[in-house]
């Protein structure tokens, strides 16, 4: 919406000033040698990408080889972009400070009542699913992904021609990410006996299959430094210019993960002890008579006990790349006020850590770096004082 009024209060001005010369565009210097402070404000629609949030498998029994991850789409969302800094009248340079901050949550979920596809891919594997082999009738995803990005960057001109110009430039860069998915597995129709009495002496809603469920997080504070360096090249009459740029930086962190997975069973119990752990097919189980009191159904014995399992890594180090570009243009409509806009490409590598304990051991751990990515196009407004 601002940028939207730059553009509206400046073209009427633009079309009765054209004849002005270049001391009202951005690059000028000011007339008394003083320094100039800017402000930008832009809106940059962007899409995270390279998450890879796979929170199940789609398998499809009548070609093993079919098997497919269902993995979690990103639209687009939009976010504030603010600049602000001070021109040392290109005599010391420039100091910028640059902070962006994006959020995104989305989900995903399906489900096909009793016929069971769905792989339990990131439940830890013990107990996993209804029938003990890792697999639900359906289930529900939620993830959520957080950047907060803060940099300070100092400004020097690097070459300038009528053709085009250049700034290199030089700076610090704090970094924080963070990656977190919560997955719930369920069995919407199991195969189990109608649970009703004289089979069983009153109601059992313990007995109905609680949801396999697993929480992943990784939290991700790092800094470091950078440098690039951006072109501009005239278009119209100093007022319209393309303009590039490249960074490269690398920052140094740490990441804080979490994994909180739970599955569940069947046993049969005595005076509160479990004397034996069931295994499919339960209806046989569940029809039996006690043993031990043939006037009584051994499902009277039966309950549902959780097996929990959680990993956590504090502080671990981690080196991260960061790789940004953009291309776009900017309008100098009315003496300081500029109107910009293009496509921005932001990517982040390894800063985040997926921790999951191994099927063998659980103080083994498989351990995934993961990276994401920012893209879009953005639009703004800057003004020069």
């Amino acid at each position: 919406m601002i940028c939207l009024l730059g553009l509206l209060t400046a073209m009427p001005v633009w079309a009765q000033d054209e004849t002005a010369d270049s001391g009202e565009t951005g690059e000028a210097a000011d007339e008394n040698g003083r320094g100039k402070l800017f402000a930008e404000f832009g809106s940059w629609v962007a899409q995270p990408v390279g998450l890879d949030y796979a929170p199940a498998s789609r398998i499809n029994f009548d070609d093993p080889l079919d098997t497919r991850l269902m993995q979690i789409s990103h639209g687009t969302q939009n976010r504030n972009r603010v600049r602000v800094g001070y021109d040392f009248n290109n005599v010391l340079g420039e100091l910028v400070l640059t902070w962006y901050s994006h959020e995104d949550f989305e989900g995903l979920s399906d489900s096909t009542p009793a016929v069971f596809q769905f792989g339990e891919t990131l439940v830890h594997p013990t107990s996993a699913g209804f029938g003990e082999d890792g697999l639900a009738d359906a289930f529900i995803a939620g993830t959520d992904t957080k950047i907060r990005d803060f940099r300070l960057d100092y400004y020097r001109p690097a070459f300038e021609n009528p053709r085009a110009s250049a700034k290199w430039f030089v700076g610090v860069r704090r970094f924080f990410h963070r990656r977190s998915q919560e997955v719930e597995y369920l069995a919407l129709l199991p195969e189990l006996p109608v649970l009703l009495p004289p089979l069983v002496s009153g109601p059992r809603p313990d007995l109905e299959p609680q949801p396999d469920a697993v929480r992943m997080r990784s939290d991700y504070n790092g800094r470091g430094a950078e440098a690039g360096i951006e072109f501009t090249v005239p278009l119209w009459k100093d007022r319209v210019v393309a303009e590039a740029g490249i960074l490269l930086g690398v920052l140094r962190g740490r990441a804080d993960t979490t994994f909180e997975s739970v599955t569940y069973f069947y046993a049969v119990t005595e005076s509160g002890q479990i004397t034996e752990i069931l295994t499919p097919p339960y209806e046989p189980r569940f029809t039996a008579q006690d043993p031990l009191n043939p006037n009584e159904f051994l499902v009277n014995r039966i309950s549902q006990f959780a097996v929990p399992v959680g990993i956590k890594s504090d502080g671990t180090s981690m080196s991260s790349q960061v790789l940004e570009t953009h291309l776009g243009f900017r309008w100098w409509a009315w003496r300081g006020l500029q109107v910009l806009g293009g496509f921005r490409n932001a990517h982040f590598d390894e800063v985040a850590l997926d921790l999951r304990p191994t099927a063998a051991s659980l103080e083994q751990a498989e351990r995934t770096h993961r990276s994401v990515g920012y893209e879009g196009y953005y639009l703004g407004v800057a003004y020069t004082y």
